[in-house]
């Protein structure tokens, strides 16, 4: 059993709402992500904790075997395997760390919060540590930079992380009808569209884990709009091609999409839910990955400010058949060089 000391000394500080969550909530669900199954709460008041166990009962994102037990002595000595404060805010890979004991405990874990411009600086190191968990390089430096400002507003909302990646889609309908329309300033604004898909992308997975609420379910649905703004990108370029080189428009169509398929058959096949699976341990897993996301999309914008958006249909026809390809041959490869 894995056991962490929580304290409780200000009830009605660790009650105040961080990032969509109350301080003491933040700090159990962090420890319980990392593998801590039996939380020691320690506080005088009695009434403050009890509720505290209520709360717990009622919240699915802790789970069922979670167990509490309300102590009054401060000093519990050999107990637990951290003892931390319920009004400090600490990262998962922190506690991590310490459990592996490659770091040293600090004091109060980084920040512990007693005044309003404290929960300021616990803001930032939080969004500092969202950004650093980034695989795509445009996502961490440009995106994220404006999907967290976002992302403050929609913790105060009710608006579910799944909710939020349903809001892609309008945009993604956006994009394909300027795309298709093939115009220079149309195509712009199709182009703005997707960028829009790009940072709200980054939203709800930065609400979900802000939030614990990441899930199986999600990621699914996550996977399939991917899917659907990428297909809106690629037929919405097509179309306005196609209003003046109708021919070669359908021979890139073609190619896009039998790469595309062979791409996707390849990585998540026979499990669609996850992402280059079969890959898993190769240098090609952290490939797919950074391949996978929309960072192609500031191709198009750099290529449609000149007013040549059409070219990465070229790129993307010999791209995905010619990735396909190197795919195919890895995973055949692995596949008979298992011992």
């Amino acid at each position: 059993m894995t056991t962490a000391v929580v304290f409780f000394e200000n009830a009605q500080l660790l009650s105040e709402i961080f990032l969509g969550l109350p301080l003491w909530k933040r700090a159990i669900l962090t420890c319980q992500k990392v593998g801590f199954n039996h939380f020691t709460l320690v506080g005088k008041d009695r009434k403050f904790l009890d509720s505290v166990i209520l709360e717990i009962r009622k919240d699915r994102r802790f789970h069922a075997h979670v167990e509490i037990a309300v102590r009054e002595e401060k000093e519990i000595k050999g107990e637990g395997s951290i003892s931390v404060d319920a009004s400090s805010v600490f990262t998962e890979d922190l506690i991590s760390k310490v459990l592996e004991g490659r770091e040293e405990i600090p004091q109060h874990f980084v920040i512990q919060i007693k005044t309003p411009s404290d929960f300021k600086k616990a803001r930032k190191y939080l969004f500092r540590w969202m950004r650093s968990r980034q695989v795509s390089f445009l996502d961490r430096w440009i995106n994220s930079a404006v999907s967290l400002q976002i992302t403050r507003f929609l913790l105060k909302t009710s608006l579910t992380p799944n909710q939020i990646t349903l809001l892609t889609f309008p945009f993604a309908c956006l994009a394909y009808y300027f795309l298709s329309q093939g115009s220079y300033w149309k195509t712009l604004l199709g182009v703005g569209n997707l960028v829009a898909t790009a940072i709200l992308d980054c939203c709800d997975g930065e609400v979900a884990r802000l939030k614990f609420q990441v899930s199986v379910g999600g990621d699914r649905l996550d996977l399939a709009m991917d899917h659907g703004v990428n297909l809106a990108a690629f037929a919405g370029l097509t179309i306005g091609y196609a209003q003046s080189h109708p021919e070669m428009a359908k021979v890139l169509f073609c190619f896009i999409f039998l790469g595309s398929l062979w791409v996707f058959a390849v990585t998540y096949l026979p499990h669609p839910s996850q992402k280059g699976e079969a890959f898993e341990g190769t240098i090609f897993k952290k490939l797919i990955m950074r391949l996978i996301n929309r960072d192609f999309i500031y191709c198009i914008l750099v290529l449609a400010f000149f007013g040549n958006a059409y070219w990465f249909l070229w790129l993307a026809a010999i791209g995905s058949n010619v990735f396909a390809g190197i795919l195919s041959w890895a995973r055949f490869i692995k596949h008979h060089t298992r011992p």
